[in-house]
């Protein structure tokens, strides 16, 4: 099953959206949940920033409000590199539970791929069992993905005087592209191989080495994703599309439809069709037959994990 081709990709993706479909139910409750204790780590993190910086800086009152002044300064200068420091300090405590949230589907996935069925409680258990792994594995995802994207926008728009256009900005957003693209695929194993009960940096090396090996299989799977969602996305950004589509401009329902299916459809099939790879891919030395159900039901590989 390590082979490639479109039936092979067929495959990945028929399953991914079966089961994606089939446990909507547990992903939807278990999503919300998550989504609620998120929301709950989040505000505590400003909570304990804002009690931090009244309580135990000297200026009490008045360094919070200094400290408030910088912020604003930072996003009002943004992209100078200056402000981008200052922004990823401030958005990637943040965005730690969001990594662990979107880390704990994976588990869900994994369950699903293995017995064909999961819980909404599942992904709390992965959630509090993966928690500092998972969020070690979204920051060095956003640490090479994005804050490069930042940093190159930031120094581009002071060399260029802050005006982008005509061809800079065609290769801007090209190496953008390219850079988001190929960094995000080869780091798309991650996640499946933390559950797997691997450290974020065995994680890491074996996402790069699976994304390397298998270009083929790997990429296929998460390009097929990306550009889902940017097709779904695309009347949103761009209103003309919908006239394309529906020969109006105005679908009040549309968006509400749109983020409902990626969240609780794509998103959770994305999961399953990653860890399925994985699964197929790691068991290159174990040599676990894989069907169109997911794992054979007689080796179930990692189980006992």
């Amino acid at each position: 099953m390590r082979e490639s081709g479109f039936r092979v990709f067929y495959d990945d993706i028929k399953v991914s959206f079966k089961f994606a479909v089939k446990n909507v139910l547990s992903f939807f409750l278990g999503m919300l949940g998550v989504l609620i204790v998120t929301a709950i780590f989040v505000g505590l993190m400003l909570g304990l920033f804002v009690i931090t910086v009244i309580f135990l800086l000297p200026g009490g009152i008045a360094d919070f409000i200094q400290v408030f002044v910088i912020i604003i300064t930072a996003f009002a200068e943004w992209p100078s590199p200056t402000s981008l420091g200052i922004i990823v300090l401030l958005l990637v405590p943040l965005l730690l539970p969001v990594f662990v949230a979107i880390g704990a589907l994976y588990g869900m996935s994994r369950e699903i791929i293995e017995s064909e069925g999961t819980s909404a409680e599942g992904v709390f258990t992965w959630y509090s069992r993966r928690f500092f792994p998972l969020a070690g594995g979204g920051f060095v995802i956003f640490l090479v993905a994005i804050v490069p994207l930042a940093l190159l926008f930031g120094y581009a728009f002071q060399a260029l005087g802050g005006d982008i256009d005509g061809m800079n900005e065609v290769l801007l957003i090209a190496t953008s592209i390219l850079w988001f693209v190929t960094t995000t695929g080869l780091l798309s194993m991650m996640f499946p191989g933390i559950i797997d009960g691997l450290t974020v940096k065995q994680a890491a090396a074996r996402s790069v080495k699976m994304g390397v090996k298998y270009l083929d299989r790997v990429f296929s799977v998460w390009l097929f994703f990306l550009l889902l969602v940017f097709a779904l996305v695309a009347p949103l950004i761009w209103p003309y599309h919908l006239y394309w589509l529906f020969g109006t401009y105005n679908l009040d329902f549309y968006p509400v439809i749109v983020v409902l299916f990626i969240l609780f459809i794509v998103v959770p099939a994305m999961a399953i069709a990653q860890s399925r790879v994985y699964l197929v891919l790691s068991s290159e030395e174990d040599e676990i037959p894989v069907t169109d159900e997911g794992v054979d039901e007689t080796e179930k590989w990692g189980a006992n994990n």
